[in-house]
């Protein structure tokens, strides 16, 4: 399954966001910023890739033509 342009740039956002309001207070803390700085690099690179089958915006449910 393909993901759209739009739904990894949201994806990246909430990631962002979620970053942006923790507080590491412990290791478990810093672990999951880690994982988090890690997802959104990994989504930024699969939306730059060129040879990634993304698709410009959601397909048209065609079942009912």
């Amino acid at each position: 399954m393909a993901l759209t342009v739009r739904a990894i740039q949201t994806l990246i956002d909430l990631a962002e966001n979620k970053m942006s309001e923790m507080v590491a207070f412990d290791r478990d803390d810093r672990k999951e910023i880690a994982v988090l700085k890690q997802c959104v690099e990994e989504l930024h690179h699969l939306r730059s890739t060129p040879h990634r089958p993304l698709l410009p915006h959601r397909p048209r449910d065609i079942t009912n033509v």
